[in-house]
């Protein structure tokens, strides 16, 4: 059985601040991509030869340029939480393709992105991270059935923005599965994400006793989420970008408010 804690949380102004937080903590990480498409040359020397091929099969600029600034982005911050040169930073998957780091497979960490913004997260629990732009010409209704629970439509259909709620839902249910590390399989509708408590017995065999869902305050535009593992109270940090990490002269690029 699986206990599921789902709630909102509004977490303070994401920080510049360089300092390094406690390791029980979890640092959550708002990033605008458009601010870093400038740097695309210098941000494509910090990927390993494996990356770079993969960001070449990309058909799209826009999808190559997402996958190098969040691999990228994501490797400086592994950096500097490891003191690892960012060259000797693997990733390697595990089940379901969920990477990990092979020189510290306890450092956990997770990344979502939706047209201009990526969410990050990293932390010494399982996790799990999703935002999605909240398309206001979505036709969320047709999908409904096939993701909601009875209790989550009649969520939807009763909030006073059912569109926003719909995203919140789903938002929830990504963060939730990733961290649990099984992707979108028959688990992901019967897996309940409305405030509350709820317990669950997953058609798989998973030991995920407790499993804390937030969804949190990411943009007027955005629907994000947080999902954690853990049985122990987490202290969360948001941060945007630290800039320091950007070995290279800044002035020398457009940058975005």
């Amino acid at each position: 059985m699986t206990t599921v804690y789902c709630k909102s949380i509004r977490l303070p102004n994401y920080s510049e601040d360089q300092t390094k937080v406690e390791l029980e903590d979890i640092k959550v990480f708002k990033i605008q991509l458009s601010t870093y498409e400038p740097m695309m040359s210098y941000l494509w020397t910090l990927l390993n030869n494996t990356e770079q091929d993969r960001a070449e099969r990309y058909h799209f600029k826009k999808d190559k340029n997402r996958f190098v600034i969040c691999r990228a982005l994501l490797k400086l911050l592994i950096s500097d939480e490891t003191n690892l040169n960012v060259s000797e930073i693997n990733f390697r998957k595990g089940k379901h393709h969920k990477p990990f780091l092979s020189q510290n497979p306890a450092l956990h960490f997770n990344v979502s992105h939706s047209e201009d913004y990526a969410i990050m997260a990293i932390g010494n629990c399982e996790l799990g991270v999703d935002v999605e732009f909240v398309n206001q010409q979505f036709q969320y209704k047709d999908i409904i059935p096939t993701v909601c629970t009875e209790e989550e439509k009649d969520w939807i259909n009763k909030a006073s923005d059912a569109l926003e709620t719909f995203y919140k839902t789903w938002t929830r249910k990504e963060a939730l599965v990733k961290a649990m590390g099984i992707g979108v399989n028959d688990d992901f509708k019967t897996m309940p994400v409305t405030d509350g408590v709820h317990y669950i017995k997953l058609q798989m065999e998973l030991h995920r006793p407790i499993v804390k869902v937030f969804s949190l305050n990411f943009n007027v535009h955005y629907q994000a989420a947080l999902a954690l593992i853990t049985d122990t109270d987490k202290t969360i940090k948001f941060y945007a970008f630290p800039q320091a990490l950007l070995a290279i002269d800044q002035s020398a690029f457009t940058t975005h408010s």
